[in-house]
């Protein structure tokens, strides 16, 4: 991880527990880890499957990966009401044009792991389902459209933003 002050603190109360800052993208890592795990990370990253081999890499024999991926699907497919879902859509498809990232690759995880190399694998998923008035809705999703809200009102439907950011 790049950014480890939460995890050295973490750490530093379990001997064997190791926190290593460092730029997947750029380097290969240190070798003969136990677990590797990475949470919301690899979606973000320009090669998911440069970053999945270099994790399994690292693993000792026997090693588990566990890498978490987000999947935005039922935040934007099954959110009520409907003008949230649009907006969510609008958001999804904006971060996904300006960045490196894929807001539905929990769907692909499993694929791409098995692609690289990894065997003896599975993968389970935990689907949210998100309400107009939640707490999901009213902090995490309206702080993000908030966050993108002149590049929403330029392309999307000013209205349906206004029901989320106002």
């Amino acid at each position: 991880d790049l950014e480890t002050d939460f995890l050295e603190v973490e750490a530093a109360a379990y001997p064997t527990l190791e926190a290593l800052r460092h730029d997947i993208t750029a380097e290969d890592l240190p070798t003969g880890f136990d677990l590797v795990h990475a949470r919301w990370m690899v979606n973000w990253l320009p090669d998911e499957r440069q970053a999945q081999r270099r994790m399994m890499a690292a693993l000792r024999p026997g090693g588990i990966l566990l890498d978490e991926e987000p999947d935005f699907v039922t935040i934007h497919e099954a959110a009520e009401p409907p003008e949230l879902r649009k907006v969510m859509r609008a958001v999804t498809l904006h971060l996904e044009a300006i960045c490196p990232v894929n807001c539905e690759y929990g769907r692909h995880l499993l694929d791409d792991l098995i692609s690289v190399g990894l065997t003896d694998t599975d993968a389970e998923a935990r689907c949210a389902v998100v309400r107009g008035g939640s707490p999901a809705a009213a902090d995490f999703l309206a702080l993000s459209a908030e966050k993108l809200k002149p590049a929403l009102l330029a392309d999307y439907d000013v209205e349906v933003v206004r029901l989320i950011v106002v």
